[in-house]
């Protein structure tokens, strides 16, 4: 019996350990699932009703982990389109108030947000849009390129690119942003476009005009610019001028009706031009005559429509004026105002280097006529020859088509004008005309009365002016300087009618030719008079201006000197005549000494440049003019001595004012060729610095 009792006992304790072990092991997975643990599975290996009802916890424990999933990704998107909620919100108001597409995507490519923007540059309403991707609005190539620019925007890149929109062809410039919520999270994507179809437009139409002017400068490209002007402006006239001075300025290239007119002129007071030097870019679609009835030549022109745009230097300052005048009313592109500036600064640095360049070669042309006509002075014999060396030298540096070079007549007083008889006596009417000049009277007269140098351009309304004779050749331009002799009058030079206005430089070098007819003069003078007699002689002699020395061939010592020659070196005369030449030279002076000597023995004369030395050491640059002449009954050396200190610094100055006028052109001339390499959009940065690395030396060896 207890057998019994004991074998039920132990099959009771095996069956209910069979089940509640499993029930133990469920309620342990149970707790671990209520603690969020939905990774955990029940595992019990039987087919029985415990093996089946793990199976069915195990499939409500994973649909359970799905529902809790989906309820996850439910509130994350809740709480985006919360963040995307607010944030419409704060941009909405900042959104409305730009001229520019403004925008918000969120991160699937729907659209939540247009401005009134949209409608214009797409062709489509916003609520078309509004909730839907932006897909539609673009082509392949387009979508494609957008596509790519918003994913790398979602990864957290602002970026800038451009699409085109389909529908209306309208390109924009487009700024994607990463949009974020509080947490730095990235929602969706925020971003403007702006239209740039005018800007592409115009920056097409400025490449044609650097591919097209690139290569031109100098003239060709003003007449190259004129004539782009009338095509891309579809008118009938084409101007770039040059102001020649405040009130005057000078075609560089004129077309009119398909033609190049040459040598225009004209006075920008009652013009359009006028306006456009004074106030910037003016354009006028119509009845421009109407509007400038003193203007002439936009009347000759059958002139409508009119615009131009002022040509800058660096400074600022106006110096020339690019303009269109129509026939028709003329219509403006709406990119015109733009390339204008961009063809007026072109315009300002091909000018900029001509005025350089052009600046440089008349002060090297200054230089060499007057080194000729210092030498040839030496030469020439007799007042008419002089002068007429000087007439002809004052014509050609100042491109005057007449005048004169005279000089005073010690005795008398009276103005002398061998010149007159050279190229201007046969056309000249005026009954009794003469050669000499009793009255001063006159522009001419009031720069011999007053001594001072005049210039006018307009020589009818000068107060100055007295007009002129009956049958007197018309004065359209008048030029004039006295020759002066410390505060003596020697002389004058005059001319008028260039094809130009005068300017200050005409009047500067006009003074500096004057300086070596003063000089020849005083010379001339000085070796006529010595001529007369030993009296007359030596009374010129003391009274000269200038520095007398007379020298021992042999000995090279001093036979008589004049006061001015003393007192110049610092010496009384009676130390100076106890000295020689080689006494009073430098020492880099006395090597060129034998040289100096056998050249005015070969030659009976010589002009040269020498260095003395004063008593005290300080060394003057000067000029002298030897020759052998006979004194006392004999071949000695007569040296007229001239301190030219003041003429070395100005030379000293332009040759200063030369280099520095050639380094700006080179400069400029880099600058360009730099300027046409940045202007080709297709060279990379890489490309233009090696460009420009190329372009550098051959620039500035110009």
């Amino acid at each position: 019996m207890y057998a019994a009792v004991a074998a039920g006992l132990l099959l009771a304790f095996l069956i209910t350990r069979s089940i509640t072990l499993p029930l133990m092991v469920l309620r342990a997975v149970t707790e671990k699932i209520g603690r969020g643990d939905l990774d955990t599975l029940l595992e019990t290996g039987s087919k029985d009703e415990i093996g089946l009802l793990a199976d069915s916890f195990n499939k409500m424990t994973a649909d359970l982990k799905e529902i809790t999933a989906s309820r996850d990704d439910l509130n994350r998107e809740i709480a985006e389109r919360k963040s995307l909620d607010e944030s419409l919100e704060k941009y909405r108001l900042l959104m409305t108030q730009t001229n520019d597409l403004a925008y918000i995507c969120d991160k699937e490519g729907n659209v939540l947000y247009l401005n009134d923007a949209f409608e214009n540059l797409s062709g489509h309403k916003a609520e078309e849009f509004i909730g839907k991707p932006f897909a539609p609005l673009f082509d392949e190539e387009n979508l494609k390129l957008a596509m790519q620019s918003y994913k790398r925007t979602l990864e957290g890149e602002s970026l800038k690119y451009e699409l085109v929109f389909k529908d209306t062809g309208t390109l924009c410039e487009y700024k994607n942003s990463p949009l974020r919520d509080e947490s730095g999270d990235i929602i969706g994507v925020i971003g403007i476009a702006r239209d740039i179809t005018d800007r592409k437009e115009a920056e097409e139409t400025i490449q044609t005009i650097v591919e097209g002017m690139s290569a031109e400068v100098g003239q060709d490209f003003f007449e190259r610019l004129a004539e782009f002007l009338c095509d891309w402006l579809k008118c009938g006239i084409g101007l770039v001028s040059e102001l020649t001075d405040e009130s005057t300025a000078r075609a560089l290239a004129l077309k009119v009706d398909g033609k190049q007119v040459k040598d225009y002129e004209y006075k920008l007071s009652g013009t359009p031009c006028e306006n456009v030097t004074v106030s910037g870019l003016c354009y006028y679609k119509d009845g421009v005559t109407d509007l400038f009835p003193e203007d002439v030549d936009l009347v000759t022109m059958s002139a409508k429509g009119y615009v131009g745009v002022p040509v800058k230097n660096k400074k600022g300052n106006p110096i020339g004026v690019i303009a269109a005048i129509s026939h028709e009313p003329l219509e403006l592109p709406d990119n015109a105002e733009r390339i204008l500036q961009i063809l007026a600064a072109r315009a300002a640095s091909e000018l900029e280097r001509k005025q350089a360049e052009s600046k440089l070669l008349r002060e090297l042309d200054i230089k060499d006529v007057l080194g000729r006509v210092s030498k040839q002075l030496m030469y020439f014999g007799g007042i008419t020859s002089i002068s007429n060396l000087i007439y002809e030298s004052a014509k050609e540096l100042t491109g005057s088509r007449f005048g004169y070079a005279g000089y005073i007549d010690p005795a008398t007083g009276h103005l002398v004008t061998p010149t007159l008889t050279s190229d201007i006596w046969d056309k000249c009417e005026v009954e009794g005309k003469d050669t000499v000049f009793t009255e001063f009277n006159g522009l001419w007269g009031w720069v011999l009365n007053e001594k001072k140098p005049l210039l006018t351009n307009n020589p009818s309304e000068d107060p100055r002016s007295s007009g002129t004779p009956e049958g007197h050749l018309p004065i359209e331009r008048f030029l004039s300087v006295p020759v002066m002799a410390g505060q003596r009058l020697l002389g004058q030079i005059a001319v008028a009618n260039p094809p130009q206005d005068y300017v200050k430089e005409d009047l500067e070098t006009l003074g500096r030719l004057a300086e070596l007819y003063s000089l020849a003069i005083e010379r001339m003078k000085i070796e006529e008079e010595l001529a007369v007699s030993e009296k007359g002689y030596r009374e010129l002699f003391e009274g000269a201006s200038e520095s007398i020395f007379i020298v021992d061939p042999e000995t090279r010592k001093f036979l008589d000197v004049n006061e001015n020659a003393a007192r110049g070196l610092g010496y009384s005369k009676q130390e100076l005549l106890a000295l020689g030449f080689e006494d009073i030279d430098t020492s880099m002076a006395k090597n060129k000494n034998e040289e100096i000597i056998r050249e005015l023995t070969e030659k009976g004369s010589v002009l040269f440049e020498h260095t003395h030395m004063r008593k005290d050491g300080t060394e003057i640059p000067v000029e002298i003019s030897s020759k052998v002449i006979d004194y006392k009954g004999r071949k000695v050396f007569q040296s007229i001595v001239r301190d030219i200190s003041e003429r070395k610094a100005a030379e000293k100055s332009l040759k200063e004012k030369s280099h520095a006028l050639g380094e700006r052109v080179k400069e400029l001339n880099c600058l360009y060729n730099m300027s046409s390499l940045v202007d080709k959009e297709a060279y990379s940065l890489e490309d233009i610095f090696t460009g420009i690395a190329d372009i550098i030396p051959p620039s500035w060896q110009y």
